[in-house]
């Protein structure tokens, strides 16, 4: 398991891509690239924009995020406790390689995830 997390952890920085969507009463995230160190200039708009909005359901869709690290980790968890402090719901929709970095981190069960952003939304808001 260590040769997984070292080889998880070295990628280098992807850059990161998103643009915001506003679905209903919901506010979806487009995520592409890395959740990483590399790309902390967008981790902190990403979370800008999170904490402004006044959506009632945040949706991150990561499905293209390939690579994930701690510095990402301590985004989501950030982002997950801002929002929880402001009655609202954060829900994610992980790329494989997301969802296994929360496993390892035992952090799956801290988020709601789903497997695509329409199941997401059909999903009651906080």
């Amino acid at each position: 398991m260590k040769d997984k997390i070292e080889n998880l952890m070295s990628r280098p920085s992807l850059g990161l891509h998103f643009k915001k969507e506003n679905r209903g009463a919901a506010a979806v995230f487009h995520c592409r690239g890395a959740f990483s160190l590399g790309s902390y200039p967008q981790l902190n708009e990403i979370s800008e924009e999170i904490r402004k909005t006044q959506a009632k359901k945040i949706v991150l869709n990561l499905r293209d995020v390939v690579y994930i690290d701690s510095t990402g980790l301590g985004t989501l968890a950030t982002a997950l406790k801002d929002t929880r402090g402001a009655s609202r719901d954060l829900v994610l929709v992980p790329s494989r390689e997301v969802r296994e970095v929360l496993t390892l981190a035992s952090l799956e069960k801290a988020f709601q995830v789903f497997e695509n952003v329409d199941d997401a939304l059909r999903t009651p808001g906080a």
